[in-house]
């Protein structure tokens, strides 16, 4: 719609142009009058597709800022979840820890409490920690750089790669 508009724009710009060699080239006053009232609808129109222009830009650029807001309001959130979910993961770590560590006589500790057994659980958790860790420091040092969102999902991704495939 804006390209369309532009190129209205710039169609009319030729056909003014026209009109003015046509005004200084007229042979009669009657043609000059036809011109200048011709270069006027010419200059109207061309006034308003230009106030659409502004109009349409100002449309565009709400949109994309409200569209911004909405990614970031999900970033925030995601970093929310994950700092919740870190956290837990780190008390049940502690309890764990302490529960498996210390003698407590002859009580038959439950599995899950094994932590050093669970693979899934620590491939998920540390990639929920990288996660978490990209999505801060995209949002707090580099909220609208395209180049350090697209570094940061590159080495996100190659270190998740990485510790899957244990290289």
């Amino acid at each position: 719609n804006l390209k369309r508009l532009k190129i209205q724009l710039s169609n009319i710009n030729s056909q003014l142009k026209q009109y003015f060699i046509l005004y200084i080239q007229a042979p009669s006053p009657e043609f000059k009058q036809e011109t200048k009232q011709g270069i006027k609808k010419l200059l109207q129109t061309r006034k308003n597709i230009k106030q659409k222009i502004k109009l349409l830009k100002q449309t565009l650029k709400t949109e994309d800022k409200t569209q911004a807001l909405k990614t970031e309001k999900i970033i925030k959130e995601l970093i929310l979840f994950t700092g919740w979910l870190l956290a837990f993961y780190l008390t049940y770590y502690f309890i764990a820890l302490y529960i498996t560590t210390k003698n407590i006589g002859e009580i038959n500790i439950p599995y899950i409490f094994n932590i050093y057994n669970t693979t899934f659980l620590k491939y998920f958790l540390f990639t929920i920690f990288l996660l978490h860790n990209a999505l801060t420091i995209k949002l707090t040092f580099f909220k609208n750089n395209k180049t350090a969102s697209i570094i940061i999902t590159s080495i996100f991704t190659l270190s998740i790669l990485l510790i899957t495939l244990n290289l």
